[in-house]
């Protein structure tokens, strides 16, 4: 396999493994809710640490050279990753979602009868 070829497969494996990254970050953020602060926080250190992981692509497989079918790799990957896997993964994020729902109404639930047993006494 030519080095080129390589170095395309691995840009197809970045863009694939962010995508596939952000889709898991966003279900956490699904099942346990979080501030619009926190929320900014979350992305800007996502989007670092995957710029710094494209680099070091870059700078490792390429010798620091940019590489048109590098970038055309993570995004071809990440277009397939959107119009084909994520669809695919809205079932089991729905699942996740009522489960963490239904937790959270029945924690709320539990605390307020138990916040009445309390004042009874």
């Amino acid at each position: 396999m030519s080095e080129a070829c390589r170095f395309f497969l691995f840009a197809c494996l970045y863009g694939f493994g962010a995508c596939l990254s952000y889709d898991l970050l966003r279900l956490f953020r699904r099942m346990i809710p979080h501030s619009l602060l926190f929320i900014h926080g979350e992305d800007l250190l996502f989007f670092a640490l995957c710029a710094a992981a494209f680099l070091y692509g870059v700078w490792s497989q390429a010798q620091g050279q940019l590489r048109g079918y590098y970038f055309l790799g993570i995004g071809l990957s990440g277009l397939v990753y959107v119009w084909g896997i994520h669809p695919l993964l809205g079932k089991p994020v729905r699942f996740f979602r009522r489960i963490s729902g239904r937790i959270r109404k029945d924690c709320k639930s539990y605390g307020k009868s138990f916040g009445k047993c309390e004042k009874k006494h």
